[in-house]
């Protein structure tokens, strides 16, 4: 029963650190590809440049 116990344990703690490395690659990813300020940079970006375009747009049909 010890020995199995042993080998529970080992396990238990190779199961362990391998959530623990998952963990830190799923905060590296997150860290390196979901930065939210860079999508508020670009969705103030694309806001602004589609304003403008409705601005052009709207003043060619007045102008027609």
């Amino acid at each position: 029963m010890g020995v199995a116990m042993y080998l529970l344990k080992n396990a238990h703690n190779d199961i362990k650190e391998q959530v623990k490395e998952n963990r830190d690659a799923i905060a590296r990813v997150k860290e390196e590809y979901f930065k939210k300020e860079d999508f508020r940079e670009f969705k103030d970006e694309l806001w602004g440049r589609l304003d403008r375009f409705e601005d052009s747009v709207k003043a060619q049909i007045r102008d027609s």
